[in-house]
């Protein structure tokens, strides 16, 4: 509240001394140049300080970090789900089941979800069939996997 007292105390300063100058001045050439400076003057001294109030405000501040971090979160939790689904394709493709699948991720100091590890267990037991699931989750998503 003291913010928004001396912000308008201030705005009626500027607007006063404005209106002072403009007395002082004659009908001049540069009348009309100066009206115009004076009104972006004023223009500028009363959104400029608003607009940092604003910004800085804790109410402001506060739900936009946890508006961010839960956008971020189902994000990362919907990016999860897309490769679940594209593995299990993969291996029902290949004819083979997908019985477990764990997906370890974190968020980089941009916001990007980094996948640092996957790891499925799939209903075979050959090797064969494992490196062909690991070759073919490779070549289609760009994931190494690991195979229990």
């Amino acid at each position: 509240m003291d913010y928004a007292k001396a912000w308008i105390i201030s705005v009626c300063g500027a607007m006063l001394a404005a209106a002072v100058f403009k007395i002082l001045l004659s009908d001049s050439t540069l009348k009309k140049s100066v009206n115009v400076f004076l009104s972006v003057f004023i223009l500028f001294y009363t959104v400029i300080p608003l607009q940092n109030y604003i910004k800085n405000s804790e109410f402001q501040s506060q739900g936009f970090e946890n508006y961010t971090f839960e956008y971020e979160e189902a994000i990362s939790d919907s990016y999860k789900k897309i490769i679940e689904e594209s593995i299990k394709n993969i291996c029902t493709e290949l004819g083979t089941s997908l019985r477990s699948i764990d997906i370890k991720s974190s968020v980089d100091a941009d916001g990007y979800m980094v996948v640092e590890s996957i790891d499925i267990s799939v209903n075979t037991n050959g090797t064969s069939e494992k490196e062909k699931i690991k070759s073919e989750i490779l070549k289609r998503l760009g994931f190494e996997v690991n195979i229990a």
